[in-house]
């Protein structure tokens, strides 16, 4: 069993070997994904732990090992494109880490991101794309025409603040909506999540189990001010879900 532990406490494996568990010590590790071992749960980790779980997953999507994180993105970017129709469309990327969403899109009027590491944030002001930490949320301005779509993928299992849902309200508008899936998250953390949805003012349309790309792993949430809205997308994208496999 051959692996390196990080000075933030993750735990690399390199032997290639991917038990659910690895005991070093008398810590117990988390297998997340590839080579990636967590000291505590994932909504635990903090800072210093979320950056480097960003800088390797990073790799990982470099060297193909998460193509289920690209199916995804796929499936929700054409979703939520046949939710806008016709009209302009702004996509604020909840949690986006340096592997944006935006190549997913055949048309976007306006891009941005938001990030709790300023390390990602930094970078992607670096590329010309726009990018706010956590914490600015509130003084966001998304402007009136078109529609606003939130998207917030494989995030909600991390540490997120009492407030997010809330901050996020904040910016939406009744025609706007979120998607958002719940990977690995068990039933008290979600309940959780419901409350903190629920105290933000927001609905959630019909939970969507995933049957597709990690099955069983996985559900999904449509958000929105509006009941009726955050339903339409929740038919759109069980729809897709439920469509013949990706190519």
């Amino acid at each position: 069993m051959t692996h390196e532990i990080l000075p933030s406490g993750i735990l690399v494996a390199t032997d290639g070997a991917y038990e659910q568990t690895r005991v070093v010590g008398n810590l117990n590790y988390i297998h997340l994904t590839g080579g990636i071992y967590l000291p505590v749960p994932m909504h635990e980790l903090n800072l210093a732990q979320l950056q480097d779980v960003n800088r390797l997953r990073d790799q990982n999507f470099k060297s193909g090992l998460e193509r289920k994180n690209d199916a995804l993105k796929i499936m929700v970017a054409d979703a939520v494109q046949d939710f806008a129709g016709d009209r302009n469309m702004t996509i604020v990327d909840v949690g986006s880490g340096q592997t944006t969403i935006v190549p997913y899109f055949s048309k976007i009027s306006r891009y941005m991101s938001v990030d709790i590491d300023p390390h990602v944030v930094a970078a992607l002001n670096a590329q010309s794309i726009e990018s706010h930490v956590v914490g600015d949320i509130r003084q966001i301005s998304l402007g009136d025409d078109g529609i606003n779509i939130l998207i917030a993928l494989y995030m909600l299992q991390f540490r997120i603040d009492d407030n997010l849902f809330t901050d996020l309200a904040s910016i939406m508008r009744n025609g706007d909506v979120m998607f958002a899936n719940l990977y690995r998250i068990g039933d008290d953390r979600k309940e959780w999540l419901r409350g903190r949805v629920a105290a933000a003012g927001l609905s959630i349309g019909q939970e969507i189990a995933d049957t597709k790309i990690s099955p069983g792993r996985q559900v999904f949430w449509t958000l929105a001010k509006k009941q009726s809205e955050a339903d339409r997308l929740a038919t759109i994208f069980s729809a897709k879900l439920h469509s013949p496999p990706l190519p």
